[in-house]
């Protein structure tokens, strides 16, 4: 990026990265993932003031992502990215999975080419979020938007560096007899359909998020449809690296009242009992339901 000053008026020129978008000889789609980049920088404070980790960033940017990668019309048809980085960070890569959810939130899935490596994005109303995981490098490259003017920042830091909350342990309750009636109706209705282990099989999710989580979502996360989004991703991809024949759909999301205790343990105990959580997974069909807080005791 070049700066020039005339009659005290900022002109700041972006250099163009890339415009690629092609369509090889077996009709594979590849597009790159960044369109124009500014210089790198390495002083986060006061640019990134909106991100909570800036005190571990080693060098950012200020980017515009490619039009076709934010477009569900043309992202669901991407075969191939082209992850143009840094001038010194160009990896490829390939799409094993898109998909646009109930929130007209659009996401993608791509696994590196030479490297191991994992690619998430999710992009809502022209606003993005991906993550860009090396665990063999200890480099996590992540993109995110400021909410004040939308620029989007394409950041490095030390993978180990992120603030990842341990995991407590898990709160497990003993079986009722109604829990075992579910799983032996489960069971045969499996039989009946002839289904078993080796049967693909949809688990749809709702998720509440609470007031706090809603706010740190669209001040620090990137929005939160994109924070939805990009977790559901990410619970996808453990499931296509573990070869787990299964698919996680969102089927519900919204807002839940509710003030976090400080207490996670005592905050689940709330969400299990809550009669209006069960209202809602009833009505919306959900198999699953997922809460998302603002915590900072244990993580998981």
């Amino acid at each position: 990026m070049r700066k020039f000053y005339f009659n005290g008026l900022l002109l700041v020129i972006f250099s163009i990265v890339s415009a690629a978008f092609t369509v090889d000889a077996g009709n594979n789609v590849s597009v790159s993932l960044i369109k124009s980049r500014s210089a790198e920088k390495q002083d986060a404070r006061i640019e990134l003031d909106f991100f909570d980790q800036r005190e571990v960033v080693k060098r950012f940017a200020e980017i515009e992502i490619h039009h076709q990668l934010k477009d569900a019309s043309t992202l669901l048809n991407i075969d191939e990215i082209e992850l143009n980085l840094f001038n010194d960070v160009q990896y490829s890569a390939h799409v094993s999975r898109s998909d646009k959810n109930i929130n007209g939130s659009v996401s993608l899935i791509a696994l590196l080419d030479d490297v191991q490596g994992y690619f998430t994005m999710a992009t809502t109303h022209g606003n993005t979020l991906a993550g860009i995981y090396l665990p063999e490098l200890d480099v996590y490259y992540t993109i995110t938007s400021n909410p004040n003017n939308r620029k989007h920042y394409l950041i490095e830091m030390k993978a180990s560096d992120r603030d990842i909350l341990e995991g407590a342990p898990s709160l497990i309750p003993e079986l009722t007899e109604k829990d075992y009636a579910q799983q032996k109706q489960i069971q045969q209705y499996l039989k009946s359909e002839n289904l078993g282990p080796d049967d693909w099989a949809n688990v749809d999710v709702m998720v509440m998020y609470t007031s706090a989580a809603l706010q740190w979502g669209n001040n620090q996360g990137g929005g939160i449809e994109n924070v939805l989004a990009l977790a559901m991703a990410n619970a996808q991809l453990v499931l296509d690296n573990s070869e787990i024949k299964m698919t996680m759909t969102l089927d519900h999301s919204q807002e839940y009242t509710f003030q976090e205790s400080g207490n996670s343990g005592n905050d689940l105990g709330h969400f299990t009992n809550s009669s209006e959580l069960h209202q809602l997974r009833n009505e919306y069909r959900a198999d699953l339901v997922s809460v998302f807080a603002n915590v900072s005791d244990v993580g998981g």
